[in-house]
């Protein structure tokens, strides 16, 4: 017998109605992934394409369908309630303005990100694709990003005892 999980069917998933809304324990098939969002194993297909390389690679995006669908529902309501970026604004950490921020041909590095918490879906600013991309990989946990700075600092005890 093999593993399962439990999927839940909306109605932007049901095609031709084949499904009735709801959760439904589905077989997973040879190529899993655990969602870092919602920590559950799923079938590698529920998981969205990223990225097609050129020697035939693709790269999944690392959370769900679901979750990657409600997060963008929360990031679409946050835009209409969320202020316009100011004129001659610069991103709060790393100082750079418009112009700064300009450097790939992909158009959401030039562009301005909203940030905001994603505890309690608050809108905190505007930053740029970098720098928003720094505190999403540590997961907005500030006491991760303190140790990342004393390690920068050299005050990390670890490299000065020279431990590995």
């Amino acid at each position: 017998m093999g593993k399962y999980a439990t999927v839940s069917i909306n109605s932007s998933l049901m095609q031709y109605n084949l499904f009735d809304e709801g959760d439904y324990d589905v077989e997973l098939g040879d190529e899993t992934r655990v969602c870092i969002k919602c920590e559950r194993e799923l079938d590698l297909v529920l998981f969205p394409i990223d990225a097609y390389h050129a020697n035939g690679d693709v790269r999944r995006r690392p959370e769900c369908v679901d979750c990657r669908r409600s997060a963008q529902k929360q990031t679409r309501v946050l835009r209409k309630s969320a202020p316009p970026v100011p004129d001659n604004h610069h991103c709060p950490i790393c100082l750079r303005d418009k112009d700064g921020i300009k450097g790939t041909n992909h158009p959401s590095h030039n562009s301005w990100c909203l940030d905001h918490s994603h505890n309690t879906g608050e809108f905190r600013g505007w930053l740029c694709h970098q720098c928003n991309r720094m505190l999403g990989i540590a997961k907005d946990n500030s006491d991760l990003l303190r140790r990342a700075i004393n390690y920068l600092e050299g005050n990390n005890d670890e490299t000065k005892t020279g431990s590995q």
